[in-house]
Order: C-alpha cells, then structure tokens, then sequence
C-alpha cells in the first residue's frame, strides 16, 4: 500500500553543542532547517521551521498501519520500532526540537487530566528518542532492504511434537488469493478493489506440516482466550474453502471461503495455535 504525506514540516540542526534534553517540549517550538521523511521508500522532504507534532499527523494511512518505523541521526544512530501501534500501544511518536534547537524523534506516554502532576512530569520524558535526526522512515509493508522475518507465526498440535510455523515455512508453501466480500459498480475504485484482495496458504497447506490433510478429523483454531472448532471436511476439500494470512501488524487471521474464493466475514483474527485432531480408525 503506497502511503500518502499529508503535511511535512521537519527540521534538521547541525552537530556539536550540548546533548540534547530528551524531555517533552512545549507545543509550538520553533526550528530551522530540513529534515527528510520517508513513506514506503518515497522520499518528501520541506524547508519549514518545526512546530512538535504527532508523526501520525503527517501520513497516511494511521499508525495502525504502520509495519515499522525507522529514524536515523546525524551521528549514525538509529531507532528501529517495528509495528509502533503494538510496540507502544499507550505512546505517540513526536517529531520536535529539543532545547538546543535540534531535532528529534521520541515515544512519548499520553497524558491525560486526571493524571496528578507528578505522574505527568515522569511521563514528560519519552520511553524512546532519538537526538539529532536526519530522516524518519514510515513503511506499511516491509522494506526491501529489510532482514527476513522468521518468527513463529502458529504453532500445530498434532501428530506428535508440537511445530513452530515459521516465516520460512509459509515461503515454502503455495500461495492462493482470497477477497473480501465489497461493493461492486462502476462507483469502486480501482483502489478499493485491489484493497479487497489478499493473499496467504489454505489451511490444508499449512495443517499438512503436521498431519497429512486426509488424516484431519477436525481442527481447532486457537486464538487468544477463544477457540473454534471446524470439520476436517474444510481441510480434505480440494477447493480450498479456508485459509490462513497474516494481517499487516504480523498476526495470523483465519479466511473461510466460499466456492468463489470469497472471504467471509466470520472470520479469526489473531490466531496463535490449531490443534490438529486425527480421524480415528474403526
């Protein structure tokens, strides 16, 4: 998904001087100079002094959509924060000067009034910053430069030991493409249809790294405290009529199809293992 830049106005300082203050400056602090944005590789950048602002306020699509966040600074550093709204769920990523004048990045608690004053001046002070920052990254996919992901993506219960699906895992299985169910018309945008599509591994697929399809009786779907149970028919289907994909925070959802590859909307969000029950033979 290309994202789109709403408003740009970034600063950058020169080096030297004092170490910059990591706290929280006021609104509407003054600074000279140019600071680079980056969304999904494309490079924006204006000559405008700096008011501290919200990085969520100058892109879009919002944070919720962000696969990772990356800044770097003037000295070589850097700040690398992968799915910001799971990361730091209760923060704001703000662009500001600090009290040298230089700008910086930093993940700030937010504040609300029924906090006491104390409470508010510790959480004046970001969880996470960068000084002196030349360029912020946005991506709402992975980078092409990015090092490949292998995390444990849902874990398989049966046929004996437990197996970790990993990133390298799904890159080895065939892929299919579902949809979700959208309005049609010449009204649609392009846009919006090619939104409704998806891509991922039919549940077969991903159930066969442990147990044979034709031997599935049933499976659960595990997902946080809930679970679901389908029929081992949606698995020895050779039409695929279900299907695992991962969202863009990373998490695996479960798709079920209708005989046109249309998603419905019972769908699974979040799913973290499937128990794999085998047919018993008679």
């Amino acid at each position: 998904m290309r994202a789109t830049v709403a408003l740009v106005v970034l600063a950058l300082a020169g080096c030297g001087g004092p170490p910059p203050s990591p706290e929280r400056p006021p609104d509407g602090a003054p600074g000279p100079g140019r600071l680079e944005l980056v969304v999904d590789g494309v490079a924006v950048g204006l000559a405008d002094p700096i008011e501290r602002r919200e990085l969520s306020s100058l892109v879009s699509p919002g944070v919720e959509d962000w696969a990772i966040l990356r800044a770097r600074s003037h000295g070589g550093g850097s700040l690398v924060v992968p799915t910001p709204a799971t990361t730091y769920p209760e923060h704001d990523a703000v662009l500001y000067v600090d009290r040298r004048g230089a700008p910086a990045l930093g993940f700030f608690r937010r504040l609300d009034d029924t906090m006491p004053p104390g409470v508010r001046r510790r959480l004046a002070t970001p969880t996470a910053f960068l000084p002196d920052v030349v360029s912020v990254e946005v991506w709402t996919r992975p980078p092409p430069d990015a090092a490949p992901d292998d995390r444990v993506r849902v874990t398989l219960l049966g046929g004996g030991s437990p197996v970790e699906v990993r990133d390298a895992d799904l890159a080895a299985l065939a892929r299919i493409e579902g949809r979700k169910a959208a309005p049609t018309g010449p009204e649609v945008s392009k846009r919006a249809k090619k939104k409704a599509r998806f891509e991922g591994w039919a549940l077969s697929s991903v159930v066969g790294l442990a147990v044979p399809p034709e031997r599935v009786g049933s499976v659960v779907i595990v997902a946080g405290d809930s679970s679901r149970e389908l029929p081992g028919e949606l698995v020895r289907d050779p039409a695929p009529r279900a299907m695992l994909r991962l969202n863009r925070r990373g998490a695996m959802v479960l798709e079920l199809l209708d005989g046109g590859a249309t998603a419905s909307p019972d769908r699974v969000r979040g799913v973290t293992t499937i128990e794999v029950r085998e047919i018993v033979a008679p």
